[in-house]
């Protein structure tokens, strides 16, 4: 007969009056295991406990105070190095009211599947690095959640992979040239090495086949009075060597990659800090912040900085759950709305020769997107309830089309391209004034993106190689973030956008 897990008491379907006799039938492992709790069940249940929001809260504290700590001593007496957040984790140890914004992504380092990634080329980090010269200072801050691991696969590889793609296709290293070993970090295995290498010359040409011509002149133009790109590996353990090394004087752009996560003798390690007068006991998790949305009920990093202080003082971590639920209803009232670029207005102009301006929503409510020369908008976020207050009276045209992220509706982007597409053909290729057009979303980073990149393949098909392919959308992508660093579309969005040019050519 099949067992059943959960046993009932009392009478049942089968006919049993007791306990008794329900069990008689059983056997004695059965019976063993209907009342006494799987062993590995109950470690699960325990690590859960101890894994929960309160412990990783203050862990992320903890690592959050040593990102800052580093990047002041990194920094000397004079100017703070230039910080950028490697999403997402990286964004819960640092400030981002100062910090920029990166992608590099650890599946692109992981072994046997080593990548150069044609849509997160992080060229702005590369420009940033490169633009006083060899006296820029450049921190990269990620964290990873392995006991064993210093660094997570985005710092330990994907990084330093794009720089040595980089060096070899700008030439400040011979473009055939093997691998060095100071390339990266000395933990990597010679095989591991040596299978990067073998790719090395594809991953060249990958970028050079992306980068616009006047966009990779600007890159090689800036690495050849800096140097060649350099990494150095930051962690608690080498912090005070690194210190010294940075002082020291060197033709090469330095980026410094930190890892916030603390070296540990077992997961879970009981630890200790003082905040004002009190003693807060935890159980330390490295790389906490990761995997966000199983663990941040909808909390931001922004929102966590914020009101960091009060979140591990709690009490407990239900008292802590109801902190965050509070801090999220009232975020809107705060100005945080859980966007951490709320306020975002750029023109690319200059990137795509059209009068076209990106940003978020918010821009508009907040009067920052009124420039005299936009007389139309399109919304294409579904976060607002848009209505004609927003409108001024110079604004001629205002359409909402509310497109759903690639992961939400598959297929939505790519049906709804043709009306957002005519709508900028119609305003943002007329000549003469008061011709421009700012094309909204709720982040900035995806839908917005989507839609322009569409426009600009439209506008230009007369232009486009006659084998058109997904590169082409990347280069387009690429040509927006040279002017506005956080676009960021998914590929499921870019997919979406090529599908579209496609079906209209």
């Amino acid at each position: 007969m099949d067992v059943q897990e959960d046993y009932d008491i009392g009478d049942n379907e089968e006919g049993y009056t007791t306990d008794n006799e329900k069990f008689a039938l059983l056997a004695d492992e059965d019976i063993e295991r209907s009342i006494k709790p799987n062993f590995y069940q109950r470690c699960r249940e325990i690590r859960k406990s101890n894994q929960d929001v309160l412990n990783r809260m203050r862990s992320v504290y903890v690592d959050h105070a040593f990102v800052q700590e580093t990047i002041e001593k990194l920094g000397g007496e004079q100017t703070l190095p230039v910080v950028f957040a490697n999403l997402r984790c990286g964004a819960w140890y640092t400030d981002l009211r100062k910090a920029k914004t990166c992608t590099f992504k650890s599946i692109d380092g992981h072994n046997l599947n080593h990548q150069f990634s044609q849509s997160r080329l992080n060229t702005h980090v590369l420009l940033e690095a490169s633009r006083d010269g060899s006296a820029s200072k450049v921190i990269i801050v990620d964290a990873t959640k392995s006991k064993t691991k210093r660094f997570p696969d985005a710092l330990a590889k994907t990084v330093p992979i794009w720089c040595a793609t980089i060096n070899r296709a700008c030439e400040v290293i011979v473009k055939n040239a093997r691998i060095e070993k100071d390339e990266f970090p000395d933990f990597l295995s010679e095989n591991e090495l040596h299978a990067i290498e073998t790719k090395m010359a594809s991953f060249v040409e990958t970028f050079l086949s992306v980068v616009p011509e006047t966009h990779f002149a600007e890159i090689k133009e800036g690495l050849e009075k800096s140097g060649p790109l350099h990494c150095e590996y930051v962690c608690r353990n080498n912090l005070e060597n690194i210190v010294v090394r940075s002082r020291e004087k060197k033709k090469a752009t330095v980026l410094y990659l930190l890892s916030a996560s603390m070296p540990l003798t077992k997961s879970g390690e009981r630890c200790k800090f003082e905040l004002g007068n009190k003693t807060i006991s935890y159980n330390y998790f490295p790389g906490a912040a990761d995997d966000e949305e199983t663990w941040a009920f909808d909390l931001t990093p922004k929102q966590f900085q914020r009101h960091m202080e009060k979140f591990v003082s709690c009490e407990s971590s239900k008292a802590c759950e109801r902190l965050i639920r509070e801090v999220i209803q009232t975020g809107s009232e705060d100005d945080m709305d859980g966007n951490e670029n709320e306020d975002v207005f750029i023109s690319l102009k200059d990137a795509l020769d059209s009068n076209v301006y990106v940003g978020t929503f918010q821009a508009l409510l907040n009067g920052n997107a009124r420039e005299e020369d936009v007389h139309a908008v399109l919304y294409v976020g579904s976060k607002h309830s848009p209505n004609f207050s927003v409108k001024r009276e110079d604004t001629k045209d205002y359409l909402h089309v509310p497109l759903k992220f690639a992961k939400q509706k598959r297929g939505d982007i790519e049906e709804k391209l043709p009306i957002c597409v005519e709508f900028l053909m119609k305003h943002a290729t007329t000549e003469g004034k008061n011709t421009g057009v700012f094309v909204c979303c709720d982040d900035a980073k995806d839908l917005s993106i989507a839609v322009i990149a569409a426009f600009q393949l439209v506008k230009n098909k007369a232009h486009l190689p006659v084998d058109f392919t997904k590169e082409t959308v990347r280069k387009v992508l690429l040509l927006i973030a040279t002017q506005h660093s956080i676009a960021n579309p998914c590929q499921g969005t870019v997919k979406q956008v090529y599908a579209y040019k496609n079906r209209t050519t």
